[in-house]
């Protein structure tokens, strides 16, 4: 009885930890970072001339 009691205790304190985090995490901060990130980064395409078809899946054109 011991034991599960002290199971139990710890899965409760994990997930409290994990409330409180959840809570306590800064959402509209983080968008505004992945934001700045995406409008200073150029989008990656795939290139489709290749010298060798080895290469087809490895190279990117910017």
């Amino acid at each position: 009885m011991k034991f599960i009691s002290i199971l139990s205790l710890f899965f409760a304190v994990s997930y409290a930890l994990i409330a409180i985090h959840y809570i306590s995490f800064d959402r509209d901060q983080k968008l505004k970072l992945i934001d700045t990130i995406s409008n200073s980064t150029s989008d990656i395409w795939l290139s489709l001339s290749f010298i060798s078809k080895d290469y087809e899946g490895f190279v990117y054109d910017k």
